[in-house]
């Protein structure tokens, strides 16, 4: 145990952590937000629309710098940034003009130089390549596939015009014109490897994985052989002995590092950011002279001899812009120092329309567009969420905060100071996202954009809120201890009446809660049936177990039978059962002795259901999946008891007359009668209990319809107190009465906050309305702790109870049927009490198109705006990262929707009593058969166990069921076979089973408090197992249901054998065997069903078969099921594979 001080000082340093923690993830982010990104993003459009102005005239590059002329290089950077800018009417143009002046050669390459006419009809292997490649991302970026057949051509003759071949090598020479030299001159800012690889992704025809290889062979023959700290323009290569040299091995010239070398350092880091070879080394060698020269001198000049010295003093701007490109691939700190010392003035004077030379202007550009992520290749794997500003993102997301959320949740079971520690953290984090939600990112810019905003705003709060509300309803309480009644005082027996409300219900079901009420024990009782339905049938079956039958008024539905029964009754206590509830024997010894406080008004059990809710039953989920009113009856309701604010939920509870008599009867403001007048108990300082026992035991609803009738009658009931007597206002009320009341009610406003999930990523799919104004990554940096933390905190405020996914399933189906319900508040007559329909039975598979007609209008909008999304998202090329943003947001919902149209897509429901989970130790007994075992299940039809033996039984047989109350009886065999991972089970039916037998049956199961006790025990307590139970339960829905038949087990044999057909043999594979029969795996197209089979056993011996059935195994193999034929008697027949038919 704690001591208060020990206590004391762990709540200090949990509050000292989360107050110190949340102020650092309250600090200013670093200079590289969102809004700086997107404002380098703009500057980059402006200078190409600046560019395209100034320097291109009806698709053909003026070089202004160099006498007016147009070369195909600058051809070529046009088309690259036309691409890249997304700009594809500039794009046509230049490339038309292109084709039409430079493209003049026979071999599809082009000539470098033209003015008023073609100059120089040689290529120039640079401004090929970046034609070529331009052409590629057009045909990607643009979706027009006549874009890469034209490429192919110029790739075919780049390869085998400009490129020389020795051996695996294929080296790119500086135009068709070099290819043909004995020493082949080598531009090495030609080389370009990030566009041989796109070559090869389009050319199967040609390695260029060998020109990528010789590329990166020149640049660490002259950076780690040469050791030359800046590569030359030129170098030559002997076509025959495949040798490199700097000076040309003829007439010994050699050149020095200037313009014509600048670009090497562009491409070589466009090829790092592309696809992150590893020539790291490398990179940093390039890098090693220019970090020198900056801390040396602080500027860079625009000639250097090949030993690095300067030989100009001019400064070459356009290597600020290459050597940054590299430099941010590899070296931060010196492009950092770059942008801020030189490109940033570079950058400002080109925007303010300062004239920059021709060459700057492009390479001031393409440096940019490479460190912003918008020089892109257009196939990378989500490459559209490659711009996404991971700075921007690393700086907003809350790294220390986030961290200790999450720590203290995997710990907050260890105390309850923990609890709050986490909650503290994790409510920080919410609040943190709703305030920069509310005050940075409001449409206030497009029409209804700001009621889109706000709606989704308010979508969210409401989410959180119900989280906080959560908080306020069931506590950080620390183990919950089980509730127990002061002590009795001698004598104390009040006598209580037992009302049983019946309007549509069936008489079978009123018969078992007529049973049930009739065993509990208690000595003075009387038991009451208020028929609203005024049938004689009910009235014969209250007479026949003693009840006083009492026809109702017809009036203000439950809550108006229920008064009028109060008039004709004089009970000290009221027990209210609905018709399918069943009370267990100890109902009333466990809540009268709660009376003995003159102030407790009334005490409640939790609401347990005996079948199957719809979704479980749909999603094939066992025992261990509790439901959601498993949830709310016991995680919710006995948290609230911590604070005495337990409320009556319909039925299952005892009341003092005296309590009800003080409010004039149950309220009848609302169809929901239960919840207000609990309210109104408690703001006359009456009591409430609440009892975490499985007391009595009811049916749920069965189909999606009922399940729909009886949510919508609890949100219109609840949303009409919220309306007209709202909690916060009554008087009387403790506030956290008044805030736990509120919690009740508010929750019902789901509906809306679901329809507004669901609808706002479609105003962006569908109209292009945007609902959040935020860069991507600092949405996601807000968001996802959001949308991890929020169920979090509902995990640990409902410990044991996890519900991850499983809130969803159970409020989307019914979200939009509910939300047009709601708008029934403003007609009266529409709020009728409608009882949820139960005991329902179906033959077969069938579809509620009635109650889905909402999810299937929602689900083909859905798919309408996913398909208007994907085909903007690829024709326009424009905010695709809010594209791919709500398009996952509304793939999501449209699954959210499907799973809710198979839930309506509704299984058969043929039993007509639900199997209850019980061991029950039984005899079976024939004249020469006792066989013992243990129930698995049972249900008031008949029962099942595993571990059954082998050996055949026989069809009818005699049962002693040794429970509380022993009996026995007559049964007929149903199945009898092998299952998967249950050994042998067998199913027995009851025949002719009589009126007492049955009743004593019924007592056995549903009022004995053993059958009850444990219901919940082995639950899943792991969210990752309920979400993992949610996913295969969905692959469940799809498997076709078996009736199982089989009478005889089956055992797997998997061996080989033949089987004759008429006069054909064929090789069969021996699935399984009984005492009767065999299941076959035959691989024959014509397989006959009317002739004799003969099998061959393991000793070459033919038994006859008769085939049976014919069927697929995975939907290919057939298999064919066979029936012994009684050639030889039953006792004497030899099995055909080892087994001997065992008489008893």
């Amino acid at each position: 145990m704690h001591t208060f001080g020990q206590r004391f000082s762990i709540v200090l340093l949990c509050v000292a952590l989360c107050v110190g923690v949340a102020g650092s993830a309250a600090a200013t982010p670093s200079s590289r937000s969102s809004d700086t990104y997107i404002r380098q993003i703009d500057d980059l459009s402006a200078l190409w629309s600046f560019y395209k102005q100034t320097y291109i005239q009806n698709g053909r590059v003026v070089s202004l710098d160099e006498n007016g002329i147009t070369t195909s290089e600058g051809q070529g950077y046009a088309m690259l940034r036309a691409v890249w800018s997304n700009d594809r009417a500039t794009f046509n143009i230049v490339w038309a003009w292109t084709k039409q002046h430079l493209q003049v050669r026979d071999d599809k390459l082009f000539a470098w130089k033209w003015k008023g006419t073609v100059l120089d009809r040689n290529s120039a292997a640079d401004a090929d390549t970046d034609i070529a490649l331009a052409l590629i991302l057009a045909a990607r970026r643009f979706d027009h596939p006549a874009f890469e057949q034209e490429s192919l051509a110029i790739i075919n003759s780049i390869w085998n015009q400009e490129m020389v071949h020795i051996g695996s090598r294929a080296y790119v020479t500086a135009g068709n014109w070099a290819r043909d030299e004995d020493y082949a001159t080598i531009h090495v800012a030609y080389l370009a490897p990030y566009a041989y690889d796109i070559f090869a992704s389009v050319d199967s025809h040609h390695p260029w994985a060998h020109a990528i290889e010789s590329s990166y062979a020149i640049l660490h023959w002259l950076y780690d052989e040469e050791a030359l700290p800046v590569p030359p323009e030129l170098i030559y290569l002997d076509r025959h002995t495949g040798q490199l040299t700097v000076r040309h091995p003829v007439t010994g010239a050699s050149s020095s590092f200037s313009y014509d070398a600048f670009p090497i350092f562009w491409r070589v880091a466009l090829d790092a950011a592309w696809f992150r070879r590893s020539e790291g080394p490398l990179r940093q060698k390039m890098l090693e002279f220019f970090q020198r020269e900056w801390k040396a001198h602080g500027v860079f000049v625009d000639r250097y001899s090949l030993k690095g010295l300067p030989l100009s003093s001019s400064e070459g701007l356009p290597l600020y812009a290459t050597v940054h490109a590299l430099a941010f691939q590899e070296q931060h700190g010196l492009a950092r120092l770059l942008s801020e010392n030189k490109l940033a003035s570079l950058e400002a004077g080109a925007l303010a329309g300062k004239r920059l030379p021709y060459y700057v202007q492009n390479w001031l550009w393409f440096g940019q567009a490479v460190t912003l992520s918008q020089a892109r290749h257009y196939d990378e794997f989500l490459g559209f969420l490659r711009p996404f500003d991971v700075v921007g993102f690393s700086d907003h997301f809350p790294w220390e905060l986030f961290a200790v959320t999450i720590m203290l949740y995997l710990i907050a079971r260890w105390h309850p100071v923990l609890k709050f520690a986490f909650l503290i953290c994790g409510l920080s984090l919410c609040l943190r996202y709703l305030h920069w939600r509310l005050f940075h990112t409001l449409n206030f810019m497009e029409t209804g954009g700001l009621f889109i905003s706000v709606a989704l705003w308010a979508a969210e709060l409401y989410a959180f809120s119900t989280v906080v509300l959560l908080c306020v309803q069931v506590g950080v309480g620390w183990r919950r201890q089980p509730v127990h009644p002061p002590e009795s005082t001698q004598g104390f027996a009040p006598s209580v009446d037992i009302f049983i409300p019946i309007y549509s219900e069936s008489c079978e079901i009123l018969e078992k809660t007529l049973i049930g009420a009739s065993a509990m024990e208690y000595g003075h009782t009387r038991i009451y049936v208020l028929d609203d339905s005024h049938r004689k049938e009910v009235c014969r079956l209250a007479e026949r177990f003693g009840a006083t039958y009492i026809e109702g008024p017809r009036q203000h539905a439950k809550a108006g039978n229920l008064n009028h029964a109060l008039t004709q009754t004089n009970g000290e206590l009221i027990v209210v059962f609905d018709t399918d509830h069943i009370p267990v024997t100890t109902f009333l010894m466990e809540t009268v002795p709660f009376f003995t406080d003159p102030k407790m008004g009334f005490v409640q059990t939790p609401h347990h259901f005996y079948n199957q809710d719809i979704f479980q039953r749909a999603l094939a989920a066992g025992p261990r999946i509790p439901n959601e009113q498993d949830l709310f009856n016991h995680a919710i309701q006995s948290g609230r008891q911590g604070w005495h604010g337990a409320f009556f939920v319909g039925s299952g509870a005892v009341f003092r007359r005296s309590a009800i008599a003080e409010l004039n009867g149950f309220n009848l403001m609302s169809i929901t009668e239960d919840i207000h007048t609990s309210q109104h108990l408690h703001a006359r300082g009456w009591k409430s209990a609440f009892v975490d026992k499985n007391l009595a035991v009811g049916l749920t609803a069965e189909n999606l319809a009922s399940y729909i009738v009886q949510r919508r009658r609890w949100m219109l009931g609840c949303l009409q107190i919220f309306f007209k007597d709202n909690p916060l206002l009554c008087r009387g009320l403790s506030l956290r009465h008044r805030l736990g009341y509120f919690a009740s009610l508010y929750y019902f406003f789901f509906p809306i906050a679901r329809v507004v999930f669901w609808i706002t990523p479609l105003y962006f799919l569908m109209f292009h309305l945007h609902p959040i104004f935020a860069d991507v990554s600092i949405l996601v940096a807000y968001l996802l702790p959001f949308m991890i933390v929020l169920p979090m905190i509902s995990a640990a405020l409902l410990p044991g109870w996890p519900r991850l996914m499983w809130s969803s399933l159970y409020e989307g189906p019914v979200s939009l049927p509910l939300f047009r319900s709601m708008f029934d508040l403003l007609l009266p007559k529409n709020l009728g009490f409608k009882v949820t329909p139960k005991g329902l039975l179906s033959e077969h598979r069938s579809f509620d198109w009635r109650s889905s007609a909402s999810l299937a209008i929602a689900t083909i909008i859905t798919l309408a705006a996913i398909a208007k999304g994907l085909w903007e998202f690829w024709y326009f090329g424009i905010e695709k990262d809010a594209y791919f943003f709500n398009l996952s947001w509304a793939s999501f919902n449209l699954l959210t929707l499907l799973v809710g149209l198979l839930i309506a897509w509704e299984k058969p429901q043929r039993r007509t009593e639900e199997r209850i989970l019980k061991p029950i130790r039984f005899e079976l007994r024939t004249d020469n058969l006792c066989v013992q075992g243990t129930t698995h299940d049972v249900s008031l039809t008949g029962v099942s166990w595993c571990g059954a033996p082998p050996d055949p039984l026989p069809a009818t047989m005699e049962i002693r069921l040794l429970d509380k109350i022993p009996f026995t009886c007559q049964v007929r065999l149903v199945y009898h076979d092998r299952l998967s991972g249950q050994g042998t089970r067998c199913g027995l039916v009851f025949l002719n089973l009589s009126e007492e037998n049955r009743r004593l049956l019924l007592l056995n199961l549903y009022t004995d408090p053993a059958t009850w006790r444990e219901a919940h025990a082995n639950r899943l307590r792991s969210s990752v197992l309920m979400a993992s139970h949610l996913l295969i339960g969905l692959l469940k829905h799809f498997t076709p249901l078996r009736l199982r038949r089989r009478q005889i087990p089956r055992q797997w044999r998997l061996q080989i054998t033949q089987v004759q057909i008429g006069e054909r043999r064929h090789r069969v594979v021996l699935r399984d065997q009984s005492a009767s029969g065999l299941g076959l795996l035959i691989f024959a197209k014509e397989i006959p069903l009317t002739t004799t089979w003969l099998v061959q056993d393991i000793s070459g011996q033919k038994t006859p078969y008769r085939p049976i059935y014919r069927t697929r195994l995975c939907g290919m193999v057939p298999r064919v099921g066979l029936q012994a034929l009684p050639s030889t008697s039953a006792s004497q027949r030899p099995l055909a594979f080892g087994l001997m038919r065992q008489e008893p």
